[in-house]
């Protein structure tokens, strides 16, 4: 089993994918997607990541700066 987690595109067919799986467990756990709009995680300022095992997509998370350097947690699915 071989686990890599990489920046990527959130725009990319990956991004859309992985965003659209965490929009999905956030409406069934909690009946809303709260997180940032797709578009928002684009910004070159935004460090967006996926992880893969075994060279599939299985998770994202993202780090948007906010203040200073201050920065929040963003889309950890």
């Amino acid at each position: 089993m071989a686990v890599s987690v990489q920046r990527i595109d959130p725009l990319s067919d990956v991004g859309r994918h992985l965003y659209a799986g965490s929009s999905a467990e956030q409406m069934l756990r909690y009946g809303r997607d709260g997180g940032r709009p797709l578009e928002a995680l684009a910004d070159p300022e935004v460090f967006f990541v996926a992880a893969f095992l075994d060279g599939a997509p299985v998770g994202c998370g993202a780090v948007v700066p906010l203040e200073g350097d201050t920065g929040e947690l963003s889309r950890i699915y």
